[in-house]
């Protein structure tokens, strides 16, 4: 008595039959379905889809790098810049509260000038504060009509230095004078170029 198993290799039925020599060649079609079939097709799919994976996932890290890293060095500048204007927006106050110092306290007496003999204006008694140095120097140039009243350094308590020129021009003989200051500070030269802050009033004397 004998039976007659079927088996399939390939889509391919074949009658096997039955005892040692059979079990021996079924084993071997297994084993040749399970190694060789694969081997013929390639590695399969899975192994593609993980080194694409790990591929991606290197090209994603180094543009996350790339992308941080042009964000620091954009925000480290635009930290550099906004302290780089603070400081000139500062200094532009100082020169212009500065100038408006000294020309109300010029205009407060009257306006005189150098050349009056009841005149005791000097800009160096306004440096109450001790933080405020206030002395003769070289300051701008005197604008073309006008007269040079006298010229100044001043210091800051933050130690940045600012150059004034304190001129006059009669407008009108014995009737009005117009008093002018200028501050100067970044001066580029001896000559007083740099920025300016120009204040004019009117008074009479």
């Amino acid at each position: 008595m004998s039976v007659n198993p079927v088996g399939e290799v390939e889509g391919t039925a074949l009658d096997v039959p039955v005892g040692r020599d059979s079990a021996e060649r079924l084993c071997l079609i297994r084993v040749w379905r399970i190694i060789w079939i694969p081997a013929k097709r390639g590695p399969s799919k899975g192994v593609n889809r993980r080194k694409s994976a790990a591929a991606l996932t290197l090209v994603e890290a180094i543009v996350t790098i790339v992308v941080l890293l042009i964000a620091v060095l954009g925000a480290m500048g635009f930290r550099y810049y906004c302290t780089l204007d603070a400081r000139k927006a500062d200094l532009q106050v100082t020169a212009g509260r500065l100038g408006l110092l000294l020309l109300e306290s010029w205009k407060s007496m009257g306006g005189l000038s150098a050349s009056d003999p009841d005149n005791n204006y000097d800009p160096e008694n306004l440096a109450v504060n001790p933080e405020l140095q206030i002395f003769s120097g070289s300051g701008p140039s005197t604008p073309v009509e006008f007269t040079s009243f006298g010229s100044y350094e001043i210091v800051d308590a933050g130690g940045a230095h600012y150059y004034a020129r304190l001129s006059y021009k009669d407008e009108i003989a014995d009737e009005l004078r117009i008093l002018n200051v200028q501050v100067v500070w970044q001066r580029g030269d001896d000559t007083g170029v740099g920025q300016v802050v120009r204040l004019t009033t009117y008074v009479n004397y």
